[in-house]
């Protein structure tokens, strides 16, 4: 699985420090959270991006197979009906 925050922050026009804010976290925690060295993110965490980023908590994630597509086969593009850039 690879959390697709940045992807969506930058998307929203966010920064980082900005986004933490917004979140009550540490810019430094956001950064480790992007580069995925956080796998357990805390659920309230994942709810509160969710909503600040305006985007659904499944849209937040994609699971990636060995070739990096989706389950099905699909890109990222594909898998959500408003993809960040």
């Amino acid at each position: 699985m690879r959390w697709l925050i940045k992807d969506w922050r930058q998307y929203r026009g966010l920064t980082q420090a900005q986004l933490a804010d917004r979140l009550g976290i540490s810019q430094a925690t956001l950064s480790r959270y992007e580069a995925g060295m956080i796998q357990g993110i805390p659920y309230v965490h994942v709810l509160e991006l969710s909503h600040v980023l305006d985007v659904p908590t499944d849209k937040l994630c994609e699971k990636d197979d060995a070739d990096g597509r989706g389950r099905g086969g699909e890109t990222r593009q594909e898998l959500t009906h408003e993809s960040p850039p």
